[in-house]
């Protein structure tokens, strides 16, 4: 029986970490829960990833991505995975599950000065030079929010000619360990594997503008920078800092993009679709009417650091480098017909945002449960503090670090096995072929390593199929710090 998902009070010792990573020689700037939990990606200051294994505590994948600090690290779909780091770029690499065992597992810590060793990367499918001058990491969302997704076969014309895009591309080159261009014996640049439209679907990209005042938003699979959103230029402090893109769900063809910015201003820009065409290719209907602000506010007295959404996209919270916490109600305007929502629980005028001193200045990483019931932030004073979404009321003080703490993430919420076998088949479009019945597995591997086709394993025994069982479902908060560890706490 699963435990049920209620906020317990915090005891009267102080919580301890279930487990803490050390792989790490650098700064950890980005966590990353994945396949059903059983995964977490780590990202750090000198461009290494590591991808660990939460069943076993051990790495299963360790690369350089970047030559430079990684910014953020997010997933699309099952099997690829974006990156973006300071050298100026954002990259999608492909890794499936059944393809962990071929990359190198020595971790930065136990690599030599230079860090030269050979090492293999994941297949690189997309190569996106992005501004990343002011530290602010890439937001995403799908490109159509009716199916985010996808299916197992491109539905239109438009995804079949992403396809033979891709296919008509021959090679990409990748950064070594000392981020220069890796190249084979023949002197050829790396090539990369064409990638499957058949899975995930497109997504939207927003990363700060190459110009001053303005965010662009880029395609992926076809990599065209489709929309820009100017800011206005009178103000000052208008550096952005913190982004998060995507589509009201009463409103799915709106497309709404937040920015945090240096001045300690939030604001919400909002596209609206066109009755006779409400999106195109890339998800972005090019003539539609420009970007509309229809959101803004100042309670920071410093730069905002990090903003996200709530899963209902009801509200977005954010915190930053002064001492405040904010939750801010998301306004949805009325749809043009035919496409008008008559949904009374997304109010067109949102309630006044609230905030709450928490005597801790400097809270750099912000995430929600997927159950929208807390949220964690990362403070520069080396704890990780867990919040009631709905009071802002503190809850819980993580401290283990000696030093800073700059990512958080939660570990995602399944209520029963049947969710988590439903969740399968939405990312991957496979059949669950078993389950567990009675205490014994039955059925294939697939569901329980999170791969999809050709990724068909010896079944687990009955005691590995309870361990990853329990991984899933435990409730993990990750805290990457300075000190290059990552603690797992459990604690609600």
């Amino acid at each position: 029986m699963s435990r049920p998902h209620v906020i317990q009070a915090a005891s009267a010792s102080p919580p301890q970490p279930a487990y803490v990573l050390r792989g790490h020689n650098a700064q950890v700037h980005s966590v990353h829960f994945l396949r059903l939990n059983t995964r977490l990606l780590t990202g750090d200051a000198n461009g290494w990833i590591i991808l660990w294994d939460l069943v076993i505590k051990r790495p299963v994948a360790v690369w350089r991505g970047h030559s430079n600090a990684i910014l953020s690290i997010k997933t699309w779909g099952e099997e690829k995975i974006i990156t973006h780091g300071r050298d100026n770029s954002l990259r999608v690499w492909q890794l499936r599950i059944s393809e962990e065992s071929n990359f190198s597992i020595i971790l930065p810590n136990e690599r030599s000065e230079s860090g030269s060793e050979h090492h293999a990367h994941p297949w690189l499918l997309h190569l996106l030079p992005v501004n990343t001058l002011n530290f602010c990491a890439f937001a995403m969302c799908y490109q159509n929010a009716l199916a985010p997704w996808g299916s197992s076969k491109a539905k239109n014309a438009d995804e079949v000619e992403d396809a033979n895009f891709l296919g008509e591309r021959s090679s990409k080159s990748i950064e070594d360990s000392d981020g220069k261009p890796t190249e084979n014996d023949q002197g050829r640049s790396v090539q990369t594997r064409p990638e499957s439209s058949s899975r995930g679907g497109g997504i939207l990209i927003a990363v700060p503008g190459t110009r001053d005042a303005s965010i662009d938003i880029f395609s992926l699979p076809s990599e065209r920078r489709v929309s820009t959103v100017s800011l206005p230029k009178s103000s000052s402090g208008n550096l952005t800092m913190a982004l998060s893109l995507f589509h009201p769900p009463p409103n799915p063809y709106y497309l709404y993009l937040i920015s945090g910015h240096e001045s300690g201003t939030t604001r919400i820009h909002a596209l609206p679709p066109q009755p006779d065409n409400p999106t195109s290719k890339d998800g972005i209907n090019p003539t539609s009417a420009a970007w509309t602000c229809i959101y803004t506010t100042t309670l920071h007295t410093q730069p905002v650091l990090s903003l996200c959404t709530s899963p209902k996209l009801m509200h977005f919270y954010t915190s930053g480098a002064d001492d405040l916490i904010a939750m801010h109600c998301i306004p949805f305007p009325p749809l043009p017909a035919p496409f008008a929502s008559t949904d009374p629980s997304y109010p067109n005028t949102p309630s006044p945002a609230i905030s709450t001193k928490t005597k801790h200045s400097g809270q750099q990483s912000l995430a929600l449960r997927s159950d929208g019931r807390i949220f964690a932030t990362a403070g520069w004073d080396g704890c990780a503090r867990v919040y009631n979404a709905k009071t802002l009321k503190e809850l819980a003080v993580l401290k283990w670090h000696q030093e800073g703490c700059y990512a958080v993430a939660f570990a995602e919420l399944f209520e029963t096995t049947h969710e988590m076998r439903w969740r399968k088949d939405a990312v991957t479009g496979v059949e669950p072929e078993g389950s567990m019945m009675g205490g014994a597995w039955t059925g294939s591997v697939s569901w329980l390593g999170g791969g999809g086709e050709g990724d068909a394993k010896e079944p687990p025994s009955l005691a590995q199929a309870r361990r990853i069982d329990k991984v899933r479902r435990t409730h993990y908060i990750a805290a990457g710090s300075k000190d290059g560890k990552v603690s797992l706490w459990d604690i609600y």
